[in-house]
């Protein structure tokens, strides 16, 4: 008998990286949700959402559906791909180098 587990994720929206609300946001709930989903394989949907402005003392909160993101995970999963191909395979010469050549 399997378990599933929901994520709930807490964004800080005072981020060091952006003083944009929507981009902390975006970056913290994609990838947050996007490792925890491939590390376990019971965490599924829905996804919670709490969001806190720093010093307004107030939360703002939404639970998000498999349907409501389905968009999202399928640009997430192309950007992905998009990066990986574009990330240069000299690094990895080291390692073919070692086959023996046929």
């Amino acid at each position: 008998m399997s378990s599933s587990f929901n994520i709930s994720i807490r964004i800080n929206l005072f981020s060091p990286c952006s003083d944009d609300n929507s981009s902390a946001f975006k970056y913290g709930s994609i990838t947050s949700v996007s490792s925890t989903r491939v590390s376990s394989n019971n965490v599924d949907f829905p996804i919670d959402v709490v969001l806190y402005k720093k010093d307004t003392f107030q939360l703002a909160d939404h639970r998000y559906e498999k349907k409501d993101l389905e968009n999202v995970s399928a640009q997430w999963a192309e950007e992905l791909k998009v990066a990986l191909e574009n990330i240069s395979e000299e690094w990895m010469d080291a390692t073919f180098n070692k086959l023996p050549q046929l």
